[in-house]
């Protein structure tokens, strides 16, 4: 109930929200040195959304793509946290997390007067690292998206549909105190989005693993107020960014599929490359109507020339269907795609094989030899 509760409280705050800024408490630094000697995670690790787990009754939940296993994801007393990722390297052994939170007071509800913030910790430990409330928008609409490298800077989707970045530790910071105005959200300009489309309100960020690292995203999108009328279907596109990732130079459609319509949402992109190197693109695509999510994979073909990335939904394959609003995770040697549906009163995590998909074309439905498991995530 409470998960429910929070959702909604940042569903509406987004809806009713015109502007504003997050103001940083003043909390001790981190020695920026220790960057050196953060190390690439050792697992394929993610957080599981509240918005699939409190259906079901679960709490926040980690989901390895090794093992396809879910488990609770223990968080210090008195904290809430939702729509959070995991730092991609570790440090002694601990990884760095942040989410959209909020203090609790007992079980029964939240402390009064409190507001929601993004918080950085430590896991495990649960050691807190910065606690920045907001006063407004920017609130994020999705997980935000580490950037690559040692450094805490993340890139997130907002919710007015634009692109920010928040460092919350700078580039070339020293041991001093740091301003609480050097740890505020700051958007990313965008270029390339064709002007009679309309205004563009980006969803799912993801980075591209087939480009170089930390210079192009893979994003949801959908356009409104353009030569169409109302607001356009879901898209999958990309998002071209310069050398230090503080502006989008360019973008393009991702998937060559139908024109957009409300009857079919194409949405979280995942790009890899799978155990040969060959590009490929995963990604949900859901019958409206039905309430049916599948899970494709495409391969990618990159321009010879601006190795700029397209694909056709007429070579994908389906892979699984019934898949929750959840961005399929590629395990660390890139043979398996693990993602999660409903199960009764639990959730299966379901694991297929990327092999036999090689060279496919469209498929009426999942791999015969895929793997389910249907695993029952820890309450």
């Amino acid at each position: 109930m409470l998960g429910r509760i929070l959702v909604v409280a940042i569903r509406l705050t987004v809806l009713v929200a015109m502007g504003g800024v997050v103001a940083a408490c003043l909390v001790p630094p981190i020695n920026p040195d220790q960057s050196a000697r953060r190390a690439a995670a050792r697992s394929a690790t993610v957080v599981v959304a509240r918005s699939v787990t409190d259906g079901v009754g679960l709490g926040l939940q980690l989901l390895d793509a090794d093992t396809a296993r879910m488990e609770k994801l223990d968080l210090p007393g008195g904290i809430f946290l939702d729509l959070a990722s995991l730092s991609p390297w570790e440090a002694r052994g601990q990884r760095q997390l942040v989410g959209v939170g909020r203090p609790r007071a007992g079980a029964g509800g939240f402390e009064e007067g409190s507001r929601l913030e993004m918080i950085r910790m430590t896991v495990p430990g649960g050691e807190v690292l910065d606690r920045l409330p907001f006063d407004g928008d920017p609130l994020p609409n999705g997980a935000p998206c580490w950037a690559p490298g040692g450094r805490a800077r993340l890139i997130y989707p907002g919710s007015d549909g634009r692109i920010y970045a928040l460092d919350f530790e700078p580039a070339g910071a020293d041991d001093g105190a740091r301003r609480p105005a050097e740890i505020c959200p700051r958007e990313l300009p965008a270029e390339g989005f064709p002007a009679q489309a309309g205004e563009a309100f980006v969803s799912d960020l993801s980075w591209d693993a087939t480009a170089q690292p930390g210079r192009r995203l893979l994003a949801s999108l959908r356009f409104q107020g353009g030569k169409a009328s109302g607001v356009s279907g879901w898209q999958l596109w990309w998002l071209q960014l310069d050398q230090d990732a503080t502006r989008i130079t360019a973008a393009g459609r991702l998937l060559d599929a139908e024109a957009p319509s409300p009857h079919v949402r194409r949405r979280f992109p995942t790009a890899f490359r799978d155990h040969t190197g060959a590009p490929r693109l995963a990604y949900l695509s859901t019958r409206v109507k039905e309430n049916v999510s599948e899970l494709r994979v495409v391969p990618i073909r990159l321009d010879p020339v601006s190795e700029a990335p397209h694909a056709r939904e007429a070579d994908a394959t389906v892979l699984a269907e019934r898949c929750l609003a959840s961005a399929p995770v590629p395990s660390t040697d890139r043979g398996n795609l693990v993602f999660l549906r409903e199960s009764g009163e639990t959730l299966d995590v379901g694991r297929v094989s990327l092999e036999e998909t090689r060279g496919s074309r469209e498929a009426a439905g999942p791999p015969r030899d895929a793997t389910a498991a249907a695993v029952h995530a820890s309450r």
